[in-house]
């Protein structure tokens, strides 16, 4: 959807896309690695003169799906045919996250994501000229968004295993950027 109201100097449009995107394998259907279920997109512009606009671009969407950790378990080493149980150079046992089983596949989603840019852009030459100047800030609302949920195992001083710690990565930070742009005709 286009909307221009107050003349040609405000503009923007709104998009929503509900969708399933599903998977089968292993005898079971789940959800596929980038369903995600609703997305909303909502984008703003308004042009002050010829040569000066600001528009402003806000995301909103539910979280990919991700298959949760199920706990800890002795890491294993293949001897032969065999599989070992891993020891460390003191002979300890060595412990990794373990993923479960398949009814855990894609069971649980990563947390909701929203994000807004910003960006001014002028033109010396108003719209037929052929350059133009703009600074933009992605995720200018500084949002910790999260791509990837990560097991790290710490030390448990109440048990004699590690315990399992879920940590979130990958968010996009803060990020001013500027630029130059040529048109070639």
């Amino acid at each position: 959807m286009y909307v221009t109201r107050g003349g040609p100097r405000l503009s923007g449009w709104l998009s929503y896309t509900l969708g399933w995107a599903r998977r089968e394998a292993y005898g079971r259907e789940y959800a596929f690695d980038y369903d995600r279920r609703h997305s909303a997109t909502l984008v703003g512009s308004h042009r002050f003169s010829p040569r000066f606009e600001v528009s402003a671009t806000a995301r909103a969407s539910s979280g990919f799906p991700r298959t949760p950790f199920a706990g800890v378990r002795v890491a294993a080493t293949e001897v032969g045919s065999r599989l070992v149980p891993e020891r460390d150079g003191d002979g300890r046992l060595v412990y990794t996250a373990a993923t479960g089983g398949l009814d855990l596949l894609n069971s649980a989603r990563l947390p909701f994501y929203a994000r807004l840019d910003v960006r001014a852009a002028f033109r010396p030459r108003g719209e037929k000229g052929r350059w133009q100047f703009y600074v933009e800030v992605i995720n200018a609302l500084r949002r910790k968004n999260t791509s990837s949920i990560d097991a790290e195992l710490e030390y448990d001083p109440d048990s004699d295993r590690p315990r399992l710690v879920e940590t979130r990565g990958g968010s996009v930070p803060l990020l001013p950027t500027f630029g130059i742009r040529f048109r070639f005709d």
